[in-house]
């Protein structure tokens, strides 16, 4: 099936994201315009202006600042012809595929809302070695702000967008993947669920490898037979004991509201991040970058 060509134009701004641009080299977005500033080093202007097909205009920083009003541009704009066929959102028949072959962390943020926090949290992941990420429910999507303040990490990332949370992680469990749930909540130290873990893990049928397989394939067809047991509740210290990286999808909630009730009881832990001080939550783009350092860590 073909879908139909759309595009739209989308502009990258700043020294970083321009670098990033170069390297990535994005097939989703093609440069036809720069607008550079008369002060831009010349090694960069040379690799920009070396983009095939490319064009370019030089400005005094006041044009550029007329031109791009409240934009931090550091004397560089990419004009982008964005093709959408090739962005996330339009990869719904073939996110699967991508992601379940490439296998390591999955990020899913859950109807992240505010672009800052989407470009943060996407740094940290590019960074920390995030595999793939999807967006879901209301997620402001990628967008200008995203970019820049992801300092162009987005681009070298395979960001989907599919609305529906609860069909992500059904996919995601058929295909053996842990789905590790984020939450606000006071886990005691005493809790019997912190007391060993790995055995919990180990004893659980439904959590067993072989058992697991064949409740995929169930539903595949049927409803599964075996029932699913509550999440295990743990402490962001305790992710060592958890199955390899490669098997897990983190999700990071809604700014206000965390995650979907639903997709909470459909996950396979929930974890929290135990405070130490007298501040009594984090924002999402801080809880995400500590949590995937330490799903990160063997």
């Amino acid at each position: 099936m073909t879908s139909q060509r759309r595009s739209n134009s989308q502009l990258l701004y700043g020294k970083r994201t321009a670098e990033e641009f170069l390297k990535a080299k994005p097939s989703f977005l093609k440069a036809t315009h720069l607008f550079l500033s008369n002060n831009l080093s010349t090694l960069l202007q040379k690799r920009l202006l070396e983009i095939p097909s490319i064009t370019h205009s030089y400005h005094t920083k006041r044009e550029l600042d007329k031109l791009f009003p409240q934009k931090n541009h550091q004397g560089v704009i990419i004009k982008c012809l964005q093709l959408e066929q090739n962005m996330g959102a339009s990869f719904k028949s073939s996110w699967k595929k991508y992601v379940f072959e490439k296998r390591g962390i999955i990020l899913i943020l859950d109807s992240i809302q505010d672009p800052a926090n989407t470009g943060n949290i996407l740094r940290s992941a590019e960074a920390l070695g995030v595999k793939s990420v999807i967006l879901t429910g209301k997620s402001c999507g990628l967008n200008e702000t995203v970019c820049r303040v992801s300092c162009g990490s987005v681009l070298h990332l395979p960001v989907f967008q599919i609305a529906n949370l609860s069909q992500v992680i059904r996919s995601l469990q058929k295909e053996n993947f842990w789905i590790c749930a984020t939450k606000e909540e006071d886990i005691s130290q005493n809790d019997a669920e912190k007391k060993n873990l790995p055995q919990k893990i180990a004893n659980d049928p439904f959590r067993n490898s072989e058992e697991r397989q064949i409740t995929s394939l169930e539903r595949k067809t049927k409803e599964p037979t075996t029932k699913k047991n509550k999440p295990i509740k743990i402490l962001h210290y305790q992710t060592s004991s958890l199955p390899p990286k490669e098997q897990l999808a983190l999700i990071i909630g809604n700014e206000g509201h965390g995650i979907q009730s639903l997709a909470l009881q459909q996950s396979d832990f929930i974890i929290s991040i135990q405070m130490q001080g007298k501040t009594e939550s984090l924002n999402a783009s801080s809880a995400a970058a500590i949590l995937i350092d330490r799903l990160s860590c063997p």
